[in-house]
């Protein structure tokens, strides 16, 4: 009789190998016969899915797919099986996977196929890509977003690097200078700015990297423009900086003031002798109770009024008011609460303030009302417009008879889906349009045009889905728009498409230029939001001895590395890294065998790899030990995690250039968690409230208001997580 023993050595050897790679492996592995029925199942398997080895082996695969594989799988095998054509094997593809409790999962999964003894068996191996589809989503979304904000935007809004060379614009700055993106990209930013700017600027960005002295940066000022057909214009100009990869980028946002300047200067034209209204300054906001006892007031009141916070809390309101409005005030709110006849309340009026040194000026008073714990609050603001009287009294003086520019209204926002059907809006868009959102919501966006757009609008639409051919959408437009009550207004309209989750969805920002038009004929008068994810290929697996000698491997890592079996055979496993991991790893690994101190068995590390090109990777690698007949073997599995990487990369670069627009803002942005403790803030808030970014994270935002509101936030926060009101 033959010697069997060395072939059951040679078949134990193997075994143990495979049950080695089996043990290693990160991904689950599964091997099923051609009726679909689980023969094997390792650890990670009942890990991934939630079911021992014993409740799945028997019963048919797809006991872990969601419908509708479930049904289908026994049929595509059974198709497979017949006509010899493949949609996964030897493939791989993205599906879903269904866990024991229920859940389910996006998973890659790569099935081989052998045929053993006359039998054919398929073996599937499962990667959980969840937090890779997670990382990839928040990447489309966060970019998507970011690119809806700067396509929607009015402003032009550029970025460059630290030598001055444009690396991003959005279309509003296509629009603004008159170069398209290709022009602009790669060009030193001194190529929008007339003489002596345009020699000045390189100067000015190298001194302010050598000395950090900064003249526009997080300053912001008034400065000139040049558009590429040479003419040029006046420009308000923010600048901010964010430091990205070790790399400094500045974002600048542009303003074309033209408009503002020409109406300025037409009031000097006119002999009106007045200096042009310089920006509204920010309103005044003061609470009082139902007494009219002031409860609160911002920094502006005291600038408007003249007086310290407090001097006018606990003060009656009326002290603000001259007469006769300071001796009627309170009987006027005694009625009010008594007969809840409005005569300001929810409307506003032009009424008369009153400094603390007894001088009076005309002002804007909008008052709303609140119900709060069974008190009744009223907040009132108020816009001093002692420069917009006198603008109108100019223009009546130089007998212009035109109407006062009216400061301009927030924008109206409103979303579409691509059959133009509403399915959102801000609280502008009902003060512009005069419609309340329910009214609007689900309606076509055409109920907002006067004819010939309404009927047009449309076909307009179906046009653009069809051919691709753009009329308004990040270019936008001078259009009319049509108010509840029938009226038309003139308004500025920009669009920007973006694809969320398949779907198609146009944001519209609607600015009313009513006034600015009203103001051009008046100085006529007087002659004046993602790329295809690729699927993963299945990992590498390398097994090498104590000598660092390669004994086998899959074929996966003939991909990998690009050698062919034989090539890699033999040979020692540091062929496939590049320097200086290439020079060091025969001592790692004699280090190891001497001393037992593990830096990768058994823990796993980020590493490059090397292929046969010459070409260098980013990969986990992941390395079991097993003791085989007195033998020491490495098992090692190797993931090429470039695309993770770019992604990682992407994600930051992405939300750095968000951090930038941020920081540009003049507005304050806080957020905060549902127990209302400040996660983050831009630049502006610490401006604005006078904290500094360490003083106010993790602390809860009522610190930035004043009393009552301090102590009663918490309550309101946890009523409205409980009831949704």
């Amino acid at each position: 009789m033959p010697d069997r023993k060395p072939i059951d050595y040679a078949l134990l050897d193997s075994e143990a190998r495979t049950r080695a790679v089996l043990a290693a492996a990160v991904d689950a592995i599964i091997t099923i016969d051609e009726k679909g029925i689980i023969e094997s199942a390792n650890p990670a398997s009942e890990k991934l899915f939630g079911y021992t080895a014993s409740e799945i082996i028997g019963k048919n695969v797809n006991l872990l797919m969601p419908a509708p594989y479930q049904a289908e799988h026994d049929g595509y095998l059974l198709n497979y099986l017949t006509t010899g054509v493949k949609k996964i094997i030897g493939i791989g593809r993205e599906v879903l996977g269904l866990r024991k409790n229920g859940t389910t999962f996006p998973m890659d999964l790569a099935v081989s196929e052998v045929l053993l003894e006359g039998r054919r068996l398929f073996t599937g191996i499962v990667r959980d890509i969840s937090e890779r589809k997670r990382a990839e989503n928040a990447l489309l979304d966060s970019e998507a977003r970011t690119r809806a904000v700067l396509n929607a935007a009015v402003d032009a809004i550029i970025t460059i690097d630290e030598r001055g060379l444009i690396e991003s614009m959005n279309p509003a700055s296509e629009k603004l200078f008159g170069y398209s993106a290709p022009e602009m990209v790669g060009q030193n930013v001194n190529i929008l700015m007339p003489a002596p700017y345009t020699d000045e600027h390189d100067g000015y960005l190298r001194n302010y990297l050598t000395t950090g002295v900064k003249k526009i940066i997080g300053i912001g000022r008034e400065v000139v423009g040049k558009r590429k057909n040479g003419s040029t214009f006046p420009m308000d100009l923010a600048v901010s900086e964010v430091l990205l990869e070790g790399r400094r980028l500045f974002t600048g946002i542009v303003r074309d003031i033209t408009e503002r300047k020409r109406a300025e200067n037409a009031l000097l034209d006119s002999e009106a002798r007045t200096r042009a209204v310089l920006a509204a300054a920010v309103d005044a906001i003061i609470t009082i109770d139902e007494r009219g006892t002031i409860e609160s007031a911002n920094p502006a009141s005291e600038a408007l009024f003249g007086y310290q916070q407090e001097e006018l809390v606990g003060q009656n309101v009326n002290m603000l008011m001259p007469e006769p409005y300071h001796e009627e005030h309170d009987g006027y709110l005694k009625n009010y609460v008594v007969t809840g006849i409005r005569k300001i309340i929810g409307i506003g009026r032009e009424v008369v303030g009153k400094r603390k040194n007894g001088t009076t000026f005309p002002m804007d008073l909008a008052v709303s009302e609140v119900q709060l714990e069974g008190r009744r609050l009223f907040t009132g603001i108020v816009r001093d417009i002692t420069g917009r009287k006198d603008a109108e009294h100019a223009l009546l003086d130089s007998e212009a008879r035109t109407r006062a520019i009216l400061a301009a209204a927030v924008d109206a926002i409103i979303t579409i889906d691509e059959r133009g059907l509403i399915e959102s809006m801000n609280p502008a868009s009902e003060r512009l349009f005069g419609y309340v959102a329910k009214e609007m919501a689900g309606k076509n966006v055409n109920m907002l045009m006067p004819a010939p757009y309404q009927e047009e609008h449309d076909g307009y639409l179906r046009n653009y889905l069809t051919t691709g051919v753009k009329k308004i959408i990040g270019i936008g437009r001078e259009v009319l728009g049509l108010r509840k009550d029938g009226s038309t207004f003139p308004m500025d309209l920009a669009v920007s498409e973006v694809q969320l989750e398949g779907r198609r969805l146009f944001t519209g920002i609607v600015r009313d230029i009513t006034g600015r038009k009203a103001a051009e004929q008046a100085l006529l008068d007087s002659e004046a939001r993602t790329r295809a994810v690729l699927a993963a290929a299945v990992d590498a697996i390398i097994t090498i001895d104590e000598r660092g000698t390669i004994e086998s491997m899959n074929p996966a890592s003939e991909k990998l590395f690009g050698y062919a079996a034989p090539e890699m055979m033999g040979k020692n496993v540091n062929m496939l890294m590049p320097s200086p991991y290439q020079g060091e790893h025969d001592g790692y690994l004699q280090n190891y065998l001497r001393t037992g101190v593990k830096k990768i068995i058994g823990i796993g590390r980020e590493v490059i790899g090397l292929r046969k090109d010459g070409t260098q990777f980013p990969m986990d690698l992941a390395v079991s030990e097993v003791q085989l007949e007195g033998r020491r073997l490495f098992t090692g599995i190797v993931r090429d995690i470039s695309s993770r990487k770019e992604a990682e990369h992407a994600l930051l670069d992405s939300e750095a250039r968000t951090r930038a627009v941020l920081n540009a803002a003049v507005d304050a942005i806080i957020t905060i968690d549902e127990r209302g403790i400040i996660e983050s803030m831009n630049p502006a808030s610490e401006k604005l409230f006078g904290y500094v970014s360490t003083e106010m994270i993790g602390q809860n935002v009522n610190m930035l208001m004043p009393s009552p509101y301090q102590s009663e936030h918490d309550g309101y926060l946890r009523n409205y997580l409980t009831t949704g009101e």
